[in-house]
């Protein structure tokens, strides 16, 4: 981010330059410089060394965005794990939304804070002067069982109002209909309720129409994570290590939605015709893709399972 020559000052020094504006320009300012305090350069590069509070996503996002680009990729990691999407809405999103005044979910030190719009108010109101080219989000964990049947209002209503507040706040730099990337949420393996509200939040995270963009998500790009459960993760299956996949196929969206690439397949595969066989026990989902399984875990999979793709 620059800001031009606002925080930089020259060293002051005599100058006989206001004299031959003295008779247009009888009162003339002195400036003095005041010295910049320095911070002092962390030992840990971003990339390598040990680097614990940038999102991985984030950084591999920048990456595979920049391997493609061939040129340098700014990147703000504002986040906070273990929130609902409550905490980075501003009140008036929330109001627009009816979600009730009282109630959040109890903060501890595995969960962030919760309370209305905190983190809105110290983690992204504080940016909105700044031009962005882009955000993308990947929340939802949180509101699996808070607020979960609003979550088809509040987030694309946030996608919305942050759009409104950074175009405002840049003076028109940020385009209104800035791109929004998302990351579908993983599998989760619940051995306790069979009803987790995850596949509600998936189904909410499209504002309710399986596929994005659409008519109240314009201009957005999501990354299909279903596939990437991760049985052994010591941070729990809905947390995959895989970062690299989740971010390659973000950078596969921001490329085609950001960046305007034709030809590019960046979207999961959508079914385009459903079959439903009961005398035989079968569900024949036909894609219009080309689809490749692998076969990671035999306990995700039924036994018998064949894919049908439409040429």
């Amino acid at each position: 981010m620059r800001k031009g020559h606002i925080e930089w000052l020259p060293p002051a020094r005599p100058t006989r330059a206001g004299d031959k504006l003295q008779p247009r320009l009888p009162t003339l300012f002195l400036m003095v410089a005041i010295p910049q305090v320095y911070s002092q350069d962390s030992t840990e590069n971003l990339g390598h060394g040990n680097f614990k509070y940038m999102s991985a996503v984030c950084w591999l996002f920048g990456r595979d965005l920049y391997d493609t680009l061939q040129y340098p990729i700014g990147l703000i990691s504002s986040s906070w794990s273990g929130t609902p999407i409550e905490a980075w809405s501003s009140g008036r999103s929330l109001k627009a939304c009816g979600v009730p005044k009282q109630g959040f979910i109890l903060s501890d030190p595995v969960s962030g804070p919760s309370e209305h719009s905190v983190l809105w108010n110290a983690m992204i109101h504080p940016l909105h002067n700044m031009t962005l080219k882009g955000v993308i989000w990947y929340q939802g964990e949180s509101n699996a069982n808070f607020n979960r049947d609003l979550y088809n209002c509040t987030f694309p209503t946030l996608i919305e109002d942050w759009r409104q507040t950074f175009h405002s706040g840049s003076q028109g730099q940020t385009d209104r209909l800035f791109p929004f990337g998302f990351v579908q949420l993983s599998s989760f393996l619940s051995h306790a309720n069979s009803d987790d509200g995850f596949p509600q939040i998936r189904w909410h995270q499209t504002a309710d129409f399986g596929h994005v963009p659409n008519l109240r998500m314009p201009n957005t790009f999501m990354a299909v994570a279903m596939d990437l459960c991760d049985r052994n993760s010591p941070f729990g299956s809905i947390h995959p290590r895989d970062k690299q996949t989740v971010a390659y196929r973000l950078h596969l969206g921001a490329r085609a939605v950001a960046y305007g690439e034709k030809m590019l397949t960046f979207e999961g595969p959508l079914p385009k015709k459903i079959e439903l066989l009961a005398h035989k026990g079968l569900l024949n989902l036909m894609y219009s893709q080309q689809i490749l399984v692998q076969r990671q875990d035999d306990k995700i999979f039924e036994e018998n399972y064949k894919v049908n793709t439409l040429q």
